[in-house]
């Protein structure tokens, strides 16, 4: 059921990408690293090895996948948490990720700013722009993005599908 799922979220969503925020992206870097730093009590909680393989199986078969500085530094920050291990990871996987830049200002504009931030004000412009499957665990930002008709998938509930 899980496999049909994730080939449903594929088709749909095929030649558009992947967009992270920053807890998957964190779930990556993690991952990529070390699996077994996957565990309760830490930042990534409550995602464990099966959410990472699942979210690293998404983000290879839809392709390229983008993502926001602001995110990066967000990501990043919460990285050191885990170690220089993990620090040297990012270097490896930043690499294969479209890190789209605009100025700050064009996020502060946005409506939804106050309520967002700058990450996942970023995160529903790239989304807007490029019409990927936005991949957060963040409830605020889901619901923008649904608001604008955006879909987005929680990697915290990828076995409630």
């Amino acid at each position: 059921m899980l496999a049909e799922w994730i080939d449903r979220l594929i088709t749909r969503h095929h030649g558009r990408g992947l967009i992270l925020h920053a807890s998957p992206l964190l779930l990556l870097l993690v991952g990529r690293y070390d699996s077994r730093l996957l565990k309760p009590g830490r930042r990534t909680s409550p995602c464990t090895v099966d959410h990472f393989e699942i979210l690293q199986q998404i983000q290879l078969r839809l392709g390229p996948t983008a993502t926001t500085p602001s995110v990066v530094t967000e990501a990043l920050h919460h990285a050191e948490e885990f170690g220089i291990g993990v620090m040297e990871e990012a270097s490896f996987t930043l690499s294969s990720l479209a890190e789209i830049y605009e100025p700050s200002l064009n996020f502060a504009t946005e409506t939804r700013f106050p309520d967002l931030g700058l990450a996942d004000a970023s995160i529903l412009q790239l989304a807007r722009e490029r019409r990927g499957l936005v991949a957060t665990d963040d409830k605020r930002l889901r619901a923008a993005l649904y608001s604008i008709g955006i879909e987005s998938v929680a990697p915290a509930k990828f076995f409630d599908n």
